[in-house]
């Protein structure tokens, strides 16, 4: 399972760098945690529906449920959602 969150973790990664131009991995762990719209993190309402679409594209789940609870602005949300996704993708 490890080894399945790190390449998603790359991918996702990827995304944010060369699709979005936003350097995730300067963020903070604490910024991880929290919303991606936040002052320190800098992204705008803008960027998260280009970055809908460019995940969507990307891993072909559906992320409006994550969109719905109120944690598709937060990277660590994005990336658990991800894994636990692609998991019961590959389980059916």
């Amino acid at each position: 399972m490890e080894d399945n969150r790190t390449s998603i973790k790359k991918r996702l990664d990827d995304i944010f760098i060369e699709k979005m131009g936003y350097l995730v991995n300067r963020l903070t762990n604490d910024q991880r945690s929290k919303s991606l719209l936040s002052d320190s993190a800098g992204m705008q309402a803008r960027d998260l529906l280009k970055l809908y679409m460019e995940l969507e594209n990307e891993f072909h789940i559906d992320f409006n449920p994550l969109v719905l609870d109120g944690n598709f602005d937060k990277y660590d949300c994005l990336l658990g959602y991800i894994v636990r996704k692609t998991g019961e993708k590959n389980v059916n």
